[in-house]
């Protein structure tokens, strides 16, 4: 009988605390007026992680994209414009921050590769396939063709 009451009160105890946790929820790490809050959100979605690779630093939960998000938010903070804050991290991390990156003789590359492939393809299986051989059928073979095609209707 004890033992049910205690567990009755470690059951509300549990409920009571995970009401209060998400209650509490904490706030977005920064605290900024709605305009820069806007620009804030859309800077983070915009810069990607230098450790995670592939998630932008909104997502990461690494330390430098905390430090790169508290960065923006200095930035922001001290009047500085977008494309200023992505010239001083791209200066910093190189073109690889931004999920965006400029065109430039070194991004070139990237950006022509897949279409250099996709036309390599094309001319390649253009060429293989105007170069198949035909096959030349002797007399005694197409009357053999015949014969199978009358047999067996379609």
């Amino acid at each position: 009988m004890r033992t049910a009451r205690y567990a009755r009160l470690l059951w509300a105890l549990s409920v009571l605390t995970l009401c209060l946790t998400s209650w509490g929820e904490s706030k977005s790490e920064v605290d900024l007026s709605p305009g820069l809050m806007d620009r804030y959100e859309v800077l983070i979605a915009e810069l990607r992680c230098p450790k995670c690779l592939n998630i932008n630093i909104a997502d990461s939960n690494a330390p430098i994209a905390t430090d790169l998000r508290m960065f923006v938010r200095d930035q922001l903070l001290d009047g500085k414009s977008n494309s200023e804050i992505k010239a001083h991290l791209r200066e910093r991390y190189g073109d690889f921050i931004d999920y965006n990156p400029p065109l430039s003789p070194a991004t070139l590359v990237l950006w022509a590769i897949p279409f250099v492939l996709l036309i390599c393809a094309a001319l390649i299986f253009t060429f293989v396939g105007s170069r198949r051989d035909r096959v030349v059928l002797t007399d005694e073979e197409r009357a053999r063709l015949q014969q199978l095609k009358v047999r067996r209707p379609t």
